[in-house]
């Protein structure tokens, strides 16, 4: 196998699509044109940016393990880690709360982890919380009230982030 030459543009492109070509040789190529991205389609609605991070909530259900396991189709893509209140606040004020967060105990019963192994600094959760009722709730939801609560893996809203590479 050999190189290819790719060459990307998108300018002149009043609605913000653009297109690709690439080469494999001289009588071999193919192009594609890009539709703009219009941050995040219907599947997803942009909530705005917390501390040099995006947020997107879900307009559609899926179980926390689909969900987590979507997010490594993307770079830098995770279910929403919280690490304080104002975090916190900022996820309830743009959703309604009622949707899945980062945080699990599912490969350890009672030891709760953020999905991007970062260091447990703050918790939410509702009195009496996490209970890990009938052995069975081991994801993190986030109330409407903004208190968690574990839940079973069933569907519903979530939340991702997406942050960059010096996170990772």
């Amino acid at each position: 196998p050999g190189f290819y030459e790719v060459t990307a543009f998108a300018d002149g492109f009043e609605d913000g699509g653009g297109q690709v070509e690439i080469l494999f040789d001289e009588e071999t190529s193919m192009e594609f044109w890009l539709e703009p991205d219009n941050g995040g389609g219907d599947d997803y609605t942009y909530l705005g940016e917390f501390n040099g991070h995006e947020y997107y909530v879900s307009n559609f259900d899926a179980t926390w393990n689909e969900a987590n396991d979507n997010s490594s189709d993307f770079d830098y893509v995770h279910l929403v880690t919280i690490s304080s209140q104002e975090e916190n606040d900022f996820v309830l004020e743009h959703t309604g709360g009622g949707l899945w967060i980062g945080f699990t105990d599912q490969y350890d019963e009672g030891n709760w982890e953020w999905v991007t192994g970062e260091d447990v600094v703050y918790t939410n959760w509702d009195e009496g919380e996490p209970n890990n009722d009938n052995g069975e709730q081991h994801w993190a939801y986030m109330f409407e009230t903004g208190q968690w609560d574990d839940r079973n893996n069933i569907p519903m809203r979530f939340v991702y982030e997406i942050g960059d590479t010096k996170d990772f």
